[in-house]
């Protein structure tokens, strides 16, 4: 599990240490890096209902994967037979 578990963590726990080394294999500039993080983490934070479904970690990855696609300029993949709440991750608009 790449979460901790909810009994260890705290009220501040920060997701950036794990979407930063998710960023990395996107991104090798440490600028651009912490930028798709921050994005991923906006996205999150603005549409929860993202979130929702089995692991909270592949919806992050998800989000993450989005943003660094848009920030390549390339197009994601198609999104037929997927749940919605996927199909809503790549409709998503990030990076403005």
């Amino acid at each position: 599990m790449l979460l901790p578990a909810a009994a260890e963590t705290s009220p501040s726990f920060d997701l950036r240490p794990l979407l930063t080394r998710w960023a990395a294999r996107y991104m090798p500039d440490d600028f651009l890096r912490k930028q798709l993080v921050e994005v991923t983490i906006a996205t999150a934070v603005d549409d929860p209902d993202l979130l929702n479904g089995n692991s909270v970690e592949k919806a992050l990855f998800f989000m993450l994967h989005k943003a660094a696609l848009k920030k390549l300029g390339l197009s994601p993949p198609e999104t037929k037979g997927r749940s919605m709440s996927h199909a809503n991750l790549f409709t998503c608009e990030v990076w403005g």
